[in-house]
């Protein structure tokens, strides 16, 4: 094929790829609109996580967010950075890794810093999704 024909196609196919994106998107709202969606979604708006109903998989995804002061508040009974639990990882910002801190908080439970870095955690929940339909 020659070039011009090969863009042809090309911007052809972005244009219905396009359009059924688009319509992918206004089905999924107006699924999520319904009050079975409505009613599988609703106990997962406290927590996150997924649940099926009658063949769709719905989800709430959830991000952690640490609160950058009460993190340096409670990060500051150590000398040094260099003193710093390994599941912290020094600025820009202070990141947690929150499965191996988990796992400090379990083994070391009446270490000062767990209920300061509790503190400083909490919860975002996103928007629900559609995550998978099994066809019936």
């Amino acid at each position: 094929m020659e070039y011009e024909s090969l863009v042809k196609e090309l911007v052809a196919a972005k244009k219905i790829k396009s359009e059924i994106d688009s319509k992918i998107k206004r089905l999924e709202r107006e699924v999520l609109d319904t009050k079975i969606a409505s009613d599988a979604v609703a106990p997962l708006r406290n927590q996150g996580g997924e649940r099926t109903e009658n063949g769709v998989t719905f989800e709430i995804k959830r991000t952690y967010v640490w609160d950058q002061d009460l993190l340096a508040n409670a990060l500051s009974i150590y000398p040094s950075i260099e003193d710093w639990p390994s599941f912290i990882t020094p600025p820009s910002e202070i990141k947690v890794n929150l499965n191996k801190f988990k796992t400090f908080a379990l083994e070391n439970p009446k270490h000062p810093i767990i209920e300061k870095l509790h503190a400083a955690l909490s919860t975002k929940l996103g928007d629900p999704k559609i995550k998978a339909i099994k066809e019936v």
